[in-house]
């Protein structure tokens, strides 16, 4: 099997676990919607995206620089349980101090100070997801074994949910089901990767586990700038607001919102093993130009479509939130490119310090402007709404600059009519 036709088949498998990790919970969505009310459905909405920032922080990264030292090293299974090893000590700390924050939130939000079982039951699946090599069959290009367990752990938490949450008074055990799939899905995924992979666990040395940080450091950064764009905003309207409608609209948005989103993942996870390894232009353009061509189809229908969006996913009692459906169109034109332009090609060119500063800035001005608009009492949807476009924006531009430079800086000044196509035929060469 060539290498493009490893991108393709990686490709269907992500788009397999993207309807494991993202369809499954669409299919849950308007059902809990429903059976939890606007009130307790904000409670969970926030709860959720509370545990999507920390889960974000867990993985640190680790995933994609993870994959990068498999790649490299995939002859080599001594070294790979080393990998593995080190990255796995490193996350366990990182959950043990996130753990702290979860019950810092707990006890000083509002909103969710009364729900300490959710948060902790919450972060139990948070905890499980982190744990997992995801890494390791990234770098090994074995996509098929994170679809077929998230495949089956979500049927298995999704069915349940469907046949035992009956009311506002099931939130807990709506999380706990929730965090049940993620125990199978860990489960799964060791056995496999134990078994299939011949990888094993070895025991962890202090300066491998500094070295992870520090390789994952830049991922991180990168990482942490879209999950900042997806859950401090939702925080922001449940601490600034206080009211759970609110967030039950906004949550029920930005839920839409990733749904799309998320298919574009499996396209850059796919290609970003094969970039690493190929450095390959030719194919990265034509995904380029094709998917972004695709996301602005996408944002104008997500735009066009936001009352019937609505009344599936939310139904009666969310109609009114059908406006931010609009006012976030954008993010779905922008953030296609802005994704290729990440991973796939600053980190797969070994530009991780520029793709953490061109990830890092955007979010943090992001986090300032919310929280210059929360001080200041002029504290909107629309407002929110308006930071996340520009930051989006901000994000894409900074990513195209710098890969703009580093194609510049790898084409000899002669060739640089076509700098990509250029390229492209010299490495195919």
């Amino acid at each position: 099997m060539t290498s493009r036709s490893a991108v393709r088949r990686n490709a269907v498998m992500q788009y397999g676990y993207v309807a494991a990790r993202y369809v499954f919970p669409l299919l849950t969505l308007p059902y809990l919607a429903r059976v939890l009310g606007p009130e307790e459905y904000g409670v969970r909405a926030y709860i959720v995206s509370l545990m999507l920032f920390l889960q974000t922080i867990s993985d640190y990264g680790f995933n994609l620089s993870g994959a990068k030292c498999i790649v490299k090293s995939l002859d080599d299974a001594t070294r790979c349980s080393r990998i593995m090893s080190s990255i796995v000590a490193a996350k366990a700390l990182l959950l043990t101090l996130l753990m702290l924050v979860a019950m810092f939130v707990t006890a000083t939000v509002p909103l969710v100070s009364d729900e300490g079982v959710c948060v902790t039951t919450a972060f139990l699946g948070v905890a499980f997801n982190t744990l997992m090599p995801d890494f390791l069959f990234i770098g090994k290009e074995s996509m098929g074994v994170i679809t077929s367990r998230f495949v089956a752990s979500k049927t298995v938490s999704t069915v349940l949910i469907f046949l035992l949450v009956r009311s506002p008074e099931d939130l807990e055990l709506a999380f706990a089901l929730e965090t049940l799939g993620s125990v199978i899905a860990f489960a799964m995924s060791w056995k496999r990767g134990v078994e299939e992979l011949q990888v094993k666990i070895a025991k962890p040395v202090l300066r491998d586990v500094f070295q992870a940080f520090s390789d994952a450091t830049p991922f991180f950064m990168a990482n942490v700038s879209v999950a900042a764009f997806n859950a401090l905003a939702t925080m922001a309207v449940g601490v600034c607001l206080s009211d759970a409608r609110q967030v039950a609209y906004w949550s029920l948005s930005v839920t839409a919102l990733n749904a799309v989103l998320s298919l574009y993942n499996p396209i850059a996870n796919a290609l970003y093993p094969h970039m690493v390894h190929a450095k390959d232009l030719r194919l990265f353009r034509k995904l380029f130009i094709a998917g972004t061509v695709g996301s602005l189809l996408a944002a104008l229908l997500f735009s066009a479509l936001s009352n019937l969006i609505v009344a599936v996913l939310g139904g009666e009692g969310y109609e009114e939130g059908s406006y931010i459906l609009v006012l976030l169109s954008p993010v779905l034109f922008l953030a296609y490119p802005a994704l290729l332009l990440g991973s796939p090609f600053l980190g797969a060119f070994e530009r991780e310090r520029e793709l953490a500063t061109a990830s890092a800035l955007p979010a943090a001005l992001y986090a300032l402007a919310l929280g210059a608009i929360c001080l200041s009492g002029n504290f909107t949807i629309h407002a929110v709404a308006a930071c996340r476009v520009g930051a989006e924006a901000l994000l894409l531009a900074m990513r195209a600059l710098f890969a703009w430079k580093c194609v510049r800086q790898n084409v000899p000044s002669e060739k640089r009519d076509d700098p990509i196509a250029e390229t492209a035929r010299h490495e195919d060469g």
